[in-house]
């Protein structure tokens, strides 16, 4: 055991060895499409890029700038994905198409987009001069390079003039002429009045000549002999300077390029270092160009050793005019230093490159070397970014900008070693607290991954209720504030569920919307009015109707009692009503067509329906009323619930008056006078009574049954008797018996 223990020890105290590198450490691959979306890019050949890689996404171009021809030209409208950087996991490689693992954390388009591809070291140590592939336009231009433990520089890691491209000399084949005036800030190249632009954040126009500054890549100058302008990174670089010809007939060149803008680093970006704007020329066919800016460098690590390496992102010095104007210089490069501490000296170049001199040596196409041609301006300086607040001790920088050129090579000495308004580039910057993202948010098309769901888009029912819970496990976050793995809604909106698992970040989100119930009311409950028909009618505008008579349109017709219910639909849900049906119906409330009077107190009519309105044809309005004349009467009812019923009855004399045909007038107290038991229902009677000769013997108008045959004798009467002067005379026999 002693043993085993001894040889764990041993193993256990063997020193790591740092791996040895030099050369180019990274690939590069150019992005031919981007969907941020499903977080996957394309590329033309994914080789060398596997599962699981975790790769460094960056974006060098992309920008828009103002084209304004005027001061503007060139200023930024909006950088776009330009500058943005992050770590990220490949999920799948599926031919040449990339998916992410995660979601991006940064805007990115696919101008100018590469994928970076490294080793992850535990220890490693720069033993030869390590470098990246130039930037082509498409790729390149940065070094990355990652360690757990210790980045050892025993040599350099040089990215210098591997960033932006100079513009490249341009031998104009026209004359000028001294009337013109070229101030234009883009030219196309056929029109040889505007040297090639340095290379920027910004794509190339097709008028990719003239003075106007390409985002931070250097402005060409103008024709005639102007100078170029340095290009620049988070500081600006320097305007070329103007061509001044002492001859009075000669071409001047009073435009040279605009320097190179500064880009804004505080969202987290970095740039290649502008290139510089060329030179004017149309005297010397020879080559020479612009300085290229410089590249990145990125460090990852635990620790950094200086060990007699530097780090060196330099802009190249624009060349010297041979006759003409000068070329601008490149900007210096960026360096990100994302490590925990730093032990030995390190120094860091990231300066810019010189602008070229305006160059009056004689050539085979200028004899004119008495002319103050215009010399260029210098890169700015680069930019270093550390991740600690404060700058360390034991660095060094040279973050300087690049000198401005000169006039050179002429014979008219009162301008001999002028700028001629060229300037040099603006130092560099150094920032602090800087970070590298990788995102922790899961792309959902990446197949391997799991799949945060809660469940399906809802539309919800007026009074519903739906519940959405995790099927993932970590610590949960919903946007309505509740971290508890499910909960229940009923309100429509978007809800979201954030789920950290402590790794990665799974999100899933619902819509629920409500199905806006109809609204309808089928009113108060129906009286038919004796079974009348009556249309029922509902809202229109709706999906979809059914009735419980089993029909579906808009409106129905009902003629007998029941209840009836209607369902409205929307497009989800539907509500109901009911109402009921009830049917009035009319029984003559007095029951005789025809009703006789037969007593003083008259007829009483009763229209026999309660709770409704009345109205009698002789304008009584109530119930009940008392007729003690002859009389045709209508009574109409309203009933509280809206029928209307009409009775009509006729009232006449009674028939049965009771008229006796005999009287025993002896004082007895028994039929001694002629009485007719109704005669005082009718007021305006009148009563005649003759003797068998015809002789009228006894006539009274409201006879009160009074007559007793007083003086006349024992015999046979004949009468008349008149109950209303409408009525016709009843008539008959009256006899006296006296006893």
């Amino acid at each position: 055991m002693r043993k085993f223990s001894s040889i764990l020890l041993l193993l256990l105290t063997i020193p790591v060895i740092a791996q040895n590198v030099s050369g180019v450490v990274n690939g590069y691959y150019p992005v031919s499409s981007f969907n941020a979306a499903q977080s996957t890019v394309s590329v033309s050949n994914s080789s060398g890029i596997s599962i699981g890689d975790t790769v460094l996404i960056i974006q060098m171009k992309g920008a828009q700038i103002d084209v304004s021809n005027n001061d503007d030209y060139g200023d930024l409208i909006d950088l776009g994905g330009a500058g943005n950087f992050e770590l990220i996991e490949v999920c799948d490689v599926q031919g040449n198409d990339i998916v992410f693992k995660t979601q991006l954390e940064k805007t990115y388009s696919a101008t100018g987009l590469q994928l970076i591809t490294y080793t992850t070291y535990q220890d490693v140590d720069v033993t030869g001069s390590v470098t990246c592939n130039s930037w082509d336009g498409n790729s390149g231009g940065v070094v990355f390079v990652r360690a757990n433990g210790s980045v050892t520089l025993s040599s350099d890691i040089d990215v210098s003039e591997k960033g932006f491209r100079g513009g490249t000399h341009f031998y104009a084949s026209n004359s000028c002429t001294v009337f013109s005036s070229n101030s234009d800030y883009e030219y196309d190249l056929a029109s040889n009045l505007g040297a090639i632009k340095g290379e920027g954040v910004a794509e190339y126009t097709n008028m990719n000549c003239g003075r106007g500054a390409l985002a931070n890549g250097g402005g060409g100058g103008n024709d005639h002999n102007s100078g170029g302008a340095g290009g620049g990174n988070v500081t600006a670089g320097g305007n070329g300077g103007d061509n001044d010809d002492p001859g009075t007939w000669r071409c001047k060149g009073y435009f040279p390029g605009k320097g190179g803008k500064a880009l804004d680093y505080s969202s987290g970006r970095v740039f290649l270092g502008g290139g510089g704007g060329g030179g004017h020329s149309n005297s010397s066919p020879s080559p020479y160009n612009a300085g290229n800016g410089g590249g990145i460098v990125i460090i990852m690590a635990d620790n950094i050793i200086g060990n007699g390496g530097a780090i060196k992102a330099n802009g190249g010095n624009g060349g010297d005019g041979i006759g003409d104007g000068g070329a601008g210089g490149g900007a210096g490069g960026s360096v990100l230093l994302l490590n925990n501490s730093f032990s030995g000296a390190l120094n860091i170049e990231a300066y810019g490159g010189d602008g070229g001199n305006g160059d009056g040596a004689m050539s085979v196409t200028n004899t004119n070397t008495d002319r103050c041609f215009g010399p260029a301006g210098g890169g700015s300086g680069g930019f270093v970014w550390v991740n600690q607040g404060s700058l360390p001790g034991n660095l060094t920088f040279d973050l300087t900008g690049g000198m401005n050129g000169v006039v050179s090579g002429t014979t008219h000495t009162p301008c001999l070693g002028l700028a001629q308004g060229a300037e040099p580039g603006q130092d560099g910057l150094i920032a602090f607290n800087n970070q590298l993202l990788m995102g922790r948010k899961i792309n959902s098309y990446c197949q391997y991954n799991p799949i945060l769901d809660i469940g399906n888009d809802t539309t919800l029912c007026e009074g519903q209720t739906t519940t959405y819970s995790s099927n993932l496990s970590g610590s949960y976050t919903w946007n309505t504030g509740e971290s508890s793995a499910s909960i229940s809604v009923s309100e429509a909106g978007t809800y979201l569920l954030t789920v950290d698992d402590g790794t990665y970040i799974y999100c899933d989100s619902v819509i629920v919307t409500n199905d806006a119930p109809p609204t309808f009311d089928l009113g108060t409950d129906i009286y038919l009015c004796e079974l009348i028909p009556v249309t029922i009618s509902a809202p229109g505008g709706y999906p979809n109707y059914l009735w419980s008579t089993g029909e579906t349109s808009e409106e129905i017709t009902v003629s007998n009692e029941g209840e009836i219910w209607l369902e409205i639909g929307g497009t989800y849900c539907s509500v109901s009503d009911t109402i009921n049906i009830y049917n009035e119906s009319f029984t003559n409330p007095i029951k005789e067509d025809v009703l006789e009077i037969c007593s003083p107190e008259g007829v009483e009519l009763n229209a026999g329906y309660t709770g409704g309105n009345y109205l009698w044809s002789n304008g009584e309005q109530t119930q009940i009323i008392n007729i003690n004349e002859p009389i045709i009467i209508d009574v109409q009812i309203t009933s509280k619930n809206g029928c209307h019923f009409e009775d009509e009855v006729e009232i006449i004399p009674c028939t049965d008056l009771g008229i006796p045909n005999t009287i025993t007038p002896n004082s007895d107290g028994v039929n001694d006078t002629w009485i007719i038991s109704q005669i005082y229902a009718f007021p305006q009677n009148s009563v005649e009574i003759y003797d068998r000769s015809g002789r009228l013997v006894y006539s009274k108008s409201g006879y009160e049954n009074d007559w007793d045959g007083s003086g006349l004798p024992a015999t046979v009467y004949y009468y008349s008797v008149v109950l209303d002067p409408e009525f016709d005379a009843l008539k008959g026999t009256i006899t006296i018996i006296r006893e």
